[in-house]
């Protein structure tokens, strides 16, 4: 940029008015004055790259992030599912085998008149607690094919049968004789869905999902700016991964994208657009139960084009990034409660090319960081028996950028620079249905932006397998 600048100056004033001159002029401006330098191809490069970078990364962040979301989700889901049954034809299956043991009951108690009293008194007992449990039992079918989230709205059959009185109906303790029908496999399983704590015998809870899951999100987003500098674009951003849970609190996985933008630079007549592939791992680490860390480092192999009015100019460009994002998690009842804070930094190396114009463009550097805060919250509407599971959401956020950026010469010499920060504000609906899952959504992402309007719409599936 500066050799194609000191080689204006060489050449006389005559040149340097026929490149004042691609500079549409404004209608009481009838003639470019010296001091009125034309917008040239480094400058706009320079100051449009990190709009292009910013639309990418932060499309590609989000998707990682609503991701990771999903599969957190969806495992803290399926955990309470099973503590409290998986489906009302398991609970109907622990049923019968309560039901079976009863009959063992009672005919041993029928063969047993003869046994000391206290044989007796321990067979009444055992009885007794067995009949609560089926009455349990009954009560959340029921409530299920009422079509309630047993979880939300009863808790464990403890409470909702004998709370009222403070008992249990299976043993709450380690102290089970060994000839005990309560030690039974059978028994122990429907008391595991049942929800009795801390019955020797009961199975763990863990996870039935699994630990395979492939993604993917499409995101398209339009731009606006008006005034001296006005531009105006579209970006298609595809991205896609495939992960694997490592444990429970580890996910890893890798990430593929595909980036397509471009923008017209309405103010000079010119354009600039980018595309290539982007590769980059990535992992997500639940440091704790509501919150999650996740973090992503890539490089994207970008193609670009520009003019500024006059010459036309190709070169290709690597990008490095890194990526973390720190995400809570809490529930109460349907409601989710998520809050989020997320930093990314970019570093893109341009390489040198010669426009149309035999005008030498130098190698160059653009750097992009952004910080990024806001909640998410969203209502979950849970299917009968738990089938599906939809949400619809809304979130906000303020994103900064942290990494100054060189301004846009826009018409008669006005230079414009965009806002360091501005905020987001969107909302969708994510939906769960075995071993599928979705979001649909859509966001502004120019609100506190002067003369700027900018939009996002965005769908993702994902799947486990």
């Amino acid at each position: 940029m500066a050799r194609g600048i000191r080689a204006a100056r060489t050449s006389g004033l005559a040149f340097l008015a026929a490149l004042c001159a691609a500079v549409p002029a404004a209608a009481d401006t009838p003639s470019c004055a010296p001091h009125c330098a034309p917008p040239t191809a480094p400058n706009v490069i320079n100051a449009l790259t990190p709009t292009l970078s910013s639309t990418a990364l932060q499309s590609m962040t989000s998707g990682l992030d609503n991701h990771f979301n999903s599969m957190w989700f969806e495992m803290n889901f399926a955990a309470r599912t099973l503590q409290t049954g998986l489906s009302i034809i398991e609970l109907q299956n622990a049923l019968q085998q309560a039901q079976v043991k009863m009959m063992q009951l009672e005919a041993e108690e029928n063969r047993s008149l003869s046994q000391q009293l206290l044989d007796q008194i321990r067979l009444q007992a055992e009885k007794e607690a067995l009949q609560l449990q089926i009455n349990g039992l009954q009560l959340q079918i029921m409530t299920l094919q009422q079509g309630s989230s047993v979880s939300s709205q009863h808790g464990s059959m403890g409470s909702s049968n004998a709370g009222s009185k403070g008992l249990h109906f299976a043993p709450t303790g380690n102290a089970v004789p060994d000839n005990s029908p309560w030690r039974d496999p059978a028994v122990a399983r429907a008391l595991g869905y049942a929800g009795s704590p801390g019955l020797l015998g009961t199975p763990s809870v863990t996870s039935p999902l699994s630990p395979w899951s492939a993604w993917t999100e499409t995101t398209y987003s339009g731009f606006t700016r008006s005034g001296p500098a006005s531009t105006s674009g579209h970006a298609g951003v595809v991205t896609g991964g495939l992960d694997y849970r490592v444990s429970q609190p580890l996910i890893v996985g890798v990430m593929l994208g595909y980036e397509d933008q471009k923008f017209d630079t309405t103010f000079n007549g010119g354009y600039l657009r980018g595309s290539g592939p982007t590769v980059a791992p990535y992992a997500s680490w639940q440091v704790f139960a509501p919150v999650t860390l996740n973090v992503s480092a890539g490089r994207g192999f970008l193609d670009y084009s520009m003019s500024d009015g006059s010459g036309v100019g190709n070169y290709d460009a690597r990008r490095d990034f890194v990526s973390a994002s720190l995400v809570g998690n809490w529930q109460s009842g349907p409601w989710r409660f998520t809050p989020r804070a997320n930093y990314y930094y970019a570093r893109e190396n341009h390489d040198a090319y010669t426009d149309s114009n035999g005008a030498a463009v130098g190698a160059s550097t653009i750097k992009v960081g952004q910080a990024s805060a806001g909640p998410e919250v969203g209502y979950s509407i849970i299917a009968p028996g738990g089938a599906w599971v939809a949400e619809p959401f809304a979130f906000g956020a303020l994103d900064c950028n942290t990494i100054n950026q060189p301004g846009i010469i826009g018409i008669n010499g006005i230079v414009v620079t965009d806002s360091k920060c501005g905020g987001r504000a969107g909302g969708g609906v994510k939906g769960t249905a075995g071993t599928l899952s979705g979001l649909v959504g859509a966001s502004y992402n120019s609100i506190g932006r002067s003369d700027q309007s900018a939009w996002s719409l965005q769908a993702v599936i994902q799947m486990r397998f």
